[in-house]
């Protein structure tokens, strides 16, 4: 598997601990609506792990793969990830989300040719698409 990481961060499996840090994230309301178009309020950290963590007993989803952004001391500054992965169709839909303070240093940008590189070469997917609102700057 190529190389998963920058010379300022690295991309790795979301965690259960990273949960906390994106519940204060998502308790923006104008960074949340940027990265979930259908939320309508924000998210509390029951919310989060209730909408992110599998359910006890399950089959692990695989129509979905997230990675943390993580700096090289570790710091949680953002995650990316691939969801409604078809095999089928190989095909999916590209996400990324960014911590405010963290943003317009290129994070983004790196974080996601990492993760097409992951999508194209490792998983076989032909076609990625990403959703984003106008305003989202």
């Amino acid at each position: 598997m190529p190389d998963r990481q920058s010379a300022e961060f690295q991309l790795r499996p979301l965690e259960s601990e990273d949960l906390a840090t994106m519940a204060g994230w998502f308790q923006n309301v104008s960074d949340l609506a940027c990265f979930d178009r259908a939320a309508r309020s924000p998210l509390n950290l029951p919310a989060i792990e209730q909408a992110w963590s599998p359910p006890a007993g399950t089959v692990p989803n695989t129509s979905k793969c997230w990675f943390s952004i993580v700096t090289k001391t570790n710091a949680l500054c953002g995650i990316a990830g691939l969801e409604n992965i078809s095999m089928v169709n190989r095909d999916a839909i590209i996400a990324l989300f960014i911590e405010q303070s963290r943003r317009r240093q290129g994070i983004g940008i790196r974080s996601l040719a990492l993760l097409l590189d992951f999508a194209f070469r490792q998983i076989g997917l032909n076609r990625i698409t990403s959703y984003y609102r106008a305003d989202n700057t």
